[in-house]
């Protein structure tokens, strides 16, 4: 025996078949709150790194490029200083310009997120026997190496593509709740004697319909809240996936 909410007590941990809890679900399908899922409230979902824009020029593909790299190696080393005070209008002047320009093209006819291609390659080079060292531009937007690791890149692309989901605090709370009030459902024995003020007892303890719909309300605008966050962190350049 468990205890549950405000004093209920968990029955035994018998086996308890989907008919039981169907069979409470058409005598009290009325009082039972139904299962929280994604369809009831949706998770945040991070956004996908940007792509290079048709309509930009070499300047600005130049200088996403560069931004990607300073955002990634940021993130995995904790510093880069390659593109410091590096701005779109004086970009030409680096000397990894025409690096970046014929890297730019390659990652441009490939549709790949330059992100999603600096972050893959930080990981390749960590592991690599000089992964203690922040990889260099030319290393990372090589032409030569951007076309020999495309397939590799492709089988793990996956990962660096946004799409990841953020479920929010109070839904968690709320699938907890939720679960809590099935498990003692389940232990009040058989379900076609079960009393209608039994039930009542289990979900107001565990998830009354009040409770229910302020959790799923905070879930709602936490999730905005995440999302809003991560648009703002996006525009900033943070590395987010």
């Amino acid at each position: 025996m468990g205890s549950g909410p405000r004093g209920l007590r968990l029955g035994p941990r018998g086996f308890r078949t989907e008919g039981c809890w169907a069979h409470l679900i058409d005598r009290f399908g009325d009082l039972i709150p139904k299962y929280p899922g994604f369809d009831r409230v949706r998770p945040a979902r991070i956004p996908s790194p940007p792509k290079l824009d048709p309509l930009w020029g070499e300047r600005i593909r130049a200088f996403t490029l560069a931004s990607a790299y300073t955002t990634t190696v940021k993130h995995y080393y904790g510093v880069s200083r390659v593109f410091d005070g590096v701005l779109v209008t004086t970009i030409q002047d680096t000397k990894h310009f025409t690096t970046l320009v014929r890297a730019a093209e390659t990652i441009f006819d490939e549709k790949i997120a330059p992100i999603s291609w600096c972050a893959f390659s930080c990981e390749m080079h960590i592991n690599s026997k000089v992964g203690q060292h922040v990889p260099p531009v030319g290393t990372i937007y090589a032409k030569k190496r951007l076309k020999n690791h495309l397939d590799w890149f492709a089988q793990f692309a996956q990962r660096y593509t946004g799409g990841k989901t953020i479920v929010a605090k109070s839904h968690k709370k709320l699938v907890a709740q939720h679960r809590t009030m099935y498990r003692l459902l389940l232990s009040l024995g058989d379900s076609t004697t079960v009393s209608k003020e039994e039930v009542l007892r289990v979900v107001n303890a565990c998830c009354s319909q009040r409770s229910y719909d302020r959790l799923v309300k905070q879930a709602e605008e936490e999730v905005e809240e995440i999302e809003y966050d991560m648009e703002r962190a996006l525009k900033r350049g943070d590395f987010l996936w």
